[in-house]
């Protein structure tokens, strides 16, 4: 019924959230266009997943 997932942040609500938007959790690696900070777009979902990627090979 969502029709799709998209995000929505409140004014001033980013601010709050960016040093534990990236962070690990456990197991679980976050990526995604939402989770880095230099880039916009598509080219941050890339930079991001490879940074999660890297995270989860140095675990290993």
């Amino acid at each position: 019924f969502s029709k799709g997932a998209y995000i929505q942040f409140a004014p001033g609500q980013v601010q709050t959230l960016v040093p534990h938007m990236a962070c690990i959790e456990g197991k679980l690696h976050f990526a995604g266009e939402h989770t880095e900070f230099m880039y916009s777009g598509m080219e941050s979902a890339i930079v991001s997943g490879l940074r999660a990627a890297q995270e989860v090979t140095e675990r290993l």
